[in-house]
């Protein structure tokens, strides 16, 4: 997984939730919503040719290396097939279309590792040519700008969970992206 290291400082300063007293007893579920609409965001920005690429979006928890089992150990460039995740019909379907649920697999267990222990989590790309990517269509880039209404979101649906058990509503939220 390609990486980029970050001071503890930085870190914090990269993807902020400040959550207002009343919902603390929600953090998991704050989590959860937050980082896999997140990563939905990511999904869905990410082009498809072969559908290599959208296959190798993985997330880990605590630093840990996510399984990369589900993907070939090269990419062939010339592989065609008849999966889901083609956007230009032309050519017909990406051949690794279908390991796209083997890779939400991967995602699945490593948001719900990161949740259920509340620690840092990894999202990102395993394929060598992911910059490369990302600097033409930009879809980290833009899912991290959606952050502050991502978090807004999880913070609406567990308020609205705390008021449908009988609890409190709550007050503002900060949510920061550098």
């Amino acid at each position: 997984m390609a990486t980029k290291t970050v001071t503890a400082d930085q870190l914090l300063e990269i993807l902020t939730i400040e959550v207002p007293r009343e919902l603390e007893s929600q953090l998991g579920r704050l989590y959860f919503d937050a980082a896999t609409e997140l990563h939905e965001q990511i999904v869905h920005g990410t082009p498809v040719d072969t559908g290599y690429l959208r296959a190798s979006l993985l997330a880990s928890a605590d630093g840990q290396e996510p399984s990369t089992s589900h993907l070939p150990p090269t990419r062939d460039p010339n592989a065609t097939g008849q999966g889901e995740w083609r956007r230009d019909s032309a050519r017909g379907a990406p051949a690794y279309g279908p390991l796209a649920a083997a890779a939400d697999a991967v995602v699945a267990d490593g948001v719900a590792t990161a949740v259920g222990g509340l620690v840092p989590m990894t999202i990102g790309f395993t394929a060598e040519y992911a910059k490369h990517v990302e600097d033409n269509a930009h879809m980290v880039k833009t899912a991290r700008a959606q952050w502050p209404k991502i978090v807004e979101r999880a913070l609406d649906n567990a308020r609205d969970h705390v008021r449908g058990a009988g609890g409190a509503g709550g007050a503002g939220i900060a949510g920061g992206l550098s």
